[in-house]
């Protein structure tokens, strides 16, 4: 067969850079020849009807350029983007109509299949790798092990977004204290510049040729690949990971090929760091399998399944008769009629020009067109009613806003020069899917969001869906809320918000973070008014644990500024005065430095409903400005607070300790050293470090302990 390989035009064949479609159109080509077929790697306003048996085309657009042209053609589908915008986006329908004008189309990943309505001219066909230029190096014993990862990061139009999970990946890094590359193209910098990337084993590394990749995957020992959103299962690095006998630690959502060199994490640090461990303990038998599994998917292996398909002359038949069809159909203007109602796209009057509106992330608004004409518009986001940012708009152009709070947006569309509307849309997200997701891992951030999400949903009416790294301990007590897991790819959203603490950043905070209590963080972001509201979690379903009364404490924190050293003091008054001590943390209790603590219980079992149950049966409780505090306030227990480094707006109404006469407040004022536990912003190094906290006495407590007489 004589077939037609279409580029997209964006760089060389094979690529120069970071171009994946270009290496597997590349891979094909060679295999296919092997396979004894003509083949050309051609642009598309190059391809005549009738040229090719075969046109074989990888980007929706083209594909439609194609099919108004009467091209018969096979599609394949490599857009992550159906994912990140959501069924109904403009993404996703261009690639549904490319799919359906098709002679047959294929997707590298088995759950896209059933994601566009297992249309039956649609197959899936992996990825596959070169194992004769991927190969493992000789193993030797005992092994110095290193983590990789490799990829371009970004999500849309925002590039400091962590889509390939670096940023987990380091974390886990830096817990097991392992070496730790990336290898990325060099746009990835403004993501570095987003994270704390002082770890000394850290080494990043960018724009790499072929052979230099080749070469950091023989000098690495575990691939990690914590993905949120990617078109092929598997994805190429992952292939050539394995390839060159790295086992993988992360995310892969395959059925038909199981890949046993792959532990399957979520985008979760304590899962990756398990992970990790796992396939230390066990790095042979992995490392086998990972050889083993690439082996099994290689391009010639891959390319025959796709020779399969194009050769097949009854399956050609069927699918040139079903395109036939479709084609027909789609011309005669059922596609744009059967959009659902409420769809926020518009056509103008030439019903090929599409404009699409989306809040995922940041508004923006996207101008699409089977083809490119001379037409200009004026794009206008408005907030609050006042002009905000203005752009100019063509054919296949797109514009938003840096604004990632919820905000009072109408977008508007004039023609040019005339300066009429030809479309609009405001922001309205009553009844809509509105996705919210916890960007922090830490129990106390969560406890005090969660609150204001609930608020959000009820003033809203939004259909409010939300992940955190703690549904386990909060779903059942908020039903109407739709709880999904980190990292999983939500569909048919209308807006989604991120809850985080993010310093300069006035696109998220309107006004900045350290300056507002921790909860006003989330109710700012959604754009409602603030009210204090407790928490509700999942109350405990056991007895209570011990028959004598008890108070319990927490008393380790993550960072020295944060710390307190005189509890033994606390310990013995509560003891003298009847008291049982519960020591409640998941640290040890001389954790850095800490002393250990005499005459206390302190539970083995650390998990989080354990937990729950000492707090719900406990007299009341003594702790810092963490989450263990903030989870018995949500169990309605009286919580005492000794906390100097933060001012008391900053957690919730509670017995508060605080001597106002030293030094104090630090965290509203300095920006957070995470890599320095003697973090101590005025003072470090001097007699006066950690004053907020030292001066706060033993004697202070207990006099502010609400002990019943």
């Amino acid at each position: 067969m004589k077939i037609a390989q279409v580029t997209p035009g964006l760089m060389p064949i094979p690529p120069n850079g970071w171009g994946a479609v270009e290496k597997i159109i590349w891979a094909y080509s060679l295999e296919l020849k092997k396979l004894g077929h003509e083949v050309d790697i051609i642009y598309c306003d190059d391809i005549n009807k009738g040229d090719y048996d075969i046109v074989h085309v990888h980007i929706s657009n083209l594909a439609m350029v194609l099919a108004d042209r009467g091209i018969p053609y096979v599609f394949t589908m490599h857009d992550h983007h159906v994912e990140v915008f959501g069924k109904g986006s403009f993404a996703y329908e261009e690639n549904l109509e490319a799919i359906n004008r098709s002679m047959f189309s294929m997707v590298p990943s088995e759950h896209l299949i059933d994601y566009f309505g297992a249309p039956n001219n649609l197959k899936y066909l992996p990825h596959g790798v070169d194992s004769d230029f991927f190969t493992p190096p000789t193993l030797k014993e005992p092994v110095n092990h290193s983590l990789l990862c490799v990829g371009k990061n970004g999500y849309v139009d925002d590039p400091k977004f962590d889509r390939k999970g670096f940023g987990f990946a380091l974390k886990a890094a830096v817990e097991l204290s392992l070496p730790i590359t990336i290898a990325g193209p060099s746009a990835n910098s403004e993501f570095f510049e987003a994270i704390d990337t002082t770890y000394s084993k850290l080494e990043i590394k960018n724009d790499l040729t072929e052979d230099e990749l080749k070469e950091e995957y023989k000098k690495h020992t575990i691939f990690l690949h914590p993905s949120i959103v990617e078109a092929g299962h598997p994805n190429l690095t992952l292939l050539e990971a394995m390839s060159a006998g790295l086992p993988i630690v992360g995310a892969y959502t395959g059925k038909e090929f199981e890949l046993e060199g792959i532990r399957r994490t979520g985008r979760d640090v304590s899962q990756i760091v398990t992970g990790i461990s796992e396939v230390i303990g066990n790095y042979k038998s992995f490392r086998s399998n990972a050889i083993s599994n690439a082996k099994s998917l290689t391009w010639g292996k891959v390319v025959h399944r796709l020779d399969a398909y194009l050769c097949s002359e009854q399956q050609s038949q069927k699918f040139l008769n079903n395109h036939l069809s479709i084609y027909n159909k789609v011309l005669g203007g059922d596609f744009c009629k059967q959009r659902p109602s409420g769809d926020t796209r518009k056509l103008d009057t030439s019903r090929s020009r599409i404009l699409q509106y989306s809040f995922v992330e940041n508004p923006k608004v996207e101008m699409r067109h089977s083809h490119t004409e001379d037409d200009r518009f004026d794009c206008i986001f408005y907030v609050d009613g006042v002009p905000n940012f203005k752009t100019e708009l063509s054919d296949n152009t797109w514009a938003a806003l840096d604004m990632k709070r919820r905000s009072n947006i109408d977008i508007q569309i004039l023609k040019k020069p005339s300066g009429d509307v030809v479309s609009s849309h405001k922001y309205n997200d009553k009844d809509q899917r509105v996705l919210i997701w916890f960007d922090s891992k830490s129990l106390g951030d969560s406890l005090a969001w969660m609150p204001q999400v609930e608020r959000y949903r009820k003033i809203s009416g939004a259909k409010v869906v939300l992940s955190t790294f703690w549904n386990n301990i909060l779903e059942n007590q908020y039903p109407k809320i739709e709880f999904v897991k980190p990292g999983i790819a939500i569909q048919d959203l209308y807006a989604s918000f991120r809850i985080a603490c993010v310093d300069d950043d006035a696109s998220l905070h309107k006004v900045p973070w350290r300056e507002v209590p921790l909860s006003k963080v989330c109710s700012d972001i959604l754009g409602i008014p603030y009210k204090e509201e407790n928490c509700k979690v999942n109350p405990s379903t056991k007895p209570r644990p011990i028959k004598e009364k008890y108070v319990c404490i927490s008393t380790s924190s993550t960072s020295g500024c944060k710390q307190w050293h005189e509890w033994q003091g606390v310990v013995d008054h509560l003891n003298d005065e009847g008291y049982k001590v519960v020591v409640i943390q998941k640290e040890p209790l001389d954790y850095m430095d800490l002393k250990g603590l005499d005459n206390v219980i302190f539970p083995e079992d650390k998990d989080i409903n354990k937990a729950i149950n000492w707090l719900e049966y406990c007299e009341f409780f003594v702790g810092l400005s963490s989450g263990v505090s903030w989870l018995a306030h949500s169990l309605g227990k009286e919580v005492v607070m000794i906390s100097g480094f933060t001012e008391p707006h900053n957690e919730f109404s509670c017995i508060r300790l605080i001597n106002k006469s030293k030094c104090h407040g630090c965290w509203h004022k300095h920006k957070f050293d995470r890599g320095n536990w003697n973090w101590c912003p005025e003072h470090e190094g001097t007699e006066r470090q950690f004053e907020c906290m030292k001066n706060i006495k033993v004697e202070d407590v207990t006099q502010a302990l609400p002990i019943k007489v």
